[in-house]
């Protein structure tokens, strides 16, 4: 099956309102465009898709601010179906909706720990930071630069990505947990040998804010990197430190 057919399958449709009430449906050729799911009448603009549900041959969108659109009769084309259009939606909403990569993402498919039931999730790893898009809700993102630690629990199995005090907790990740550790290890580690190549110090990671005393050379470095039209600005921002420690950091 080609690219392009995976975007594409015959299916049964019908659109349910807020209220439960029955609107458009029938069976239509339906159509995953880089923006929108299309079927029929029907037009879905992926950063309104709160939510996608896939089972028992059933796909089911949620649509803001509410209602749904369900798809059935994909007969052999559900599974690859379901795929293009989990990742396509997946996509769109992270770059709609957050700062994103310039480069494809590493994905994962797992769940977000916590005290209720595991939540379904996929996590995109880019160059600068974790995209986790949850199978409902809106998608959040952790940048490389904030993660504290990052280390595989055994109970229940998962991967933990700290950062403050805030704890993310992957599980559900059956072979790639371990994958998915490296991808991110992988991530921390070429941008902090990038900071340093660029700074000659290690003390940086993308987008932390350094105080003064950890950085050799502090106003060296500022008036390095500060474009001459703004040296003057950065000067105040020091300045207006009054007595307390200024920072320095780098995105």
């Amino acid at each position: 099956m080609t690219g392009e057919d995976t975007r594409r399958a015959p299916a049964a449709y019908a659109l349910i309102d807020a209220q439960g009430k029955g609107g458009p449906s029938g069976t239509a050729e339906a159509v995953i465009g880089d923006d929108a799911l299309t079927v029929g009448s029907v037009v879905v603009a992926f950063l309104d898709a709160d939510a996608l549900r896939a089972a028992d041959y059933r796909i089911e969108l949620d649509c803001w601010p509410g209602g749904r659109l369900v798809l059935s009769q994909l007969g052999r084309r559900f599974d690859t179906f379901t795929r293009e259009l989990r990742r396509t939606r997946n996509h769109a909403r992270v770059e709609g909706l957050l700062a994103h990569g310039i480069t494809m993402p590493e994905s994962f498919a797992g769940a977000l720990l916590g005290a209720g039931t595991p939540a379904p999730a996929d996590l995109l790893i880019f160059d600068t930071h974790v995209a986790v898009v949850p199978e409902e809700g809106d998608p959040f993102q952790l940048p490389l630069g904030a993660l504290t630690s990052v280390e595989t629990g055994d109970d229940p199995p998962c991967v933990r990505l700290a950062s403050g005090t805030a704890v993310v907790a992957v599980g559900r990740l059956a072979r790639q947990r371990d994958a998915l550790l490296r991808a991110v290890e992988r991530g921390r580690s070429a941008q902090a040998q990038l900071l340093a190549a660029t700074t000659g110090q290690s003390c940086f990671a993308d987008g932390l804010a350094v105080p003064r005393s950890t950085v050799r050379d502090f106003d060296g470095l500022l008036r390095r990197f500060t474009a001459p039209d703004r040296a003057e600005g950065a000067g105040r921002l020091v300045a207006g430190a009054k007595g307390g420690e200024p920072r320095i950091g780098f995105a």
